[in-house]
């Protein structure tokens, strides 16, 4: 008995898991892709994600370890747009934090390379 309480416990839980990680939403696409290497430095950066959210925080990370905060419009939608710094040739790398309806944070990284001016 104790045996068959277990496993539709186990199931359940297995069950209610895609529901639950389903619930928050991710970035979908960005026009800079993790790990690409650029010949013109982008003068925007665009971030998509699955439902509305707010974008909390931007932050550009350059080639000397400099830190650029960058200006984010503080409204819940798919679509954000963020205008970037003159970048000269070097390794970059974006970080965001994005806050959904519901409150979920998600943050994530995305590194990349200007290879010209």
């Amino acid at each position: 008995m104790k045996n068959a309480l277990k496993i539709v416990l186990l199931a359940s839980t297995l069950v209610a898991l895609p529901a639950i990680s389903s619930a928050h939403t991710a970035l979908s696409s960005s026009n800079i892709v993790a790990g690409s290497e650029i010949n013109d430095a982008p003068q925007q950066l665009e971030l998509k994600f699955g439902q509305a959210v707010g974008l909390a925080a931007v932050e550009l990370v350059g080639p000397e370890n400099e830190m650029n905060v960058l200006t984010t419009v503080r409204s819940m939608k798919k679509a954000h747009l963020v205008e970037l710094p003159h970048m000269a040739p070097g390794v970059y790398v974006v970080r965001w934090r994005a806050v959904a309806k519901d409150g979920h944070v998600m943050t994530g990284e995305i590194p990349f390379t200007v290879l010209a001016d």
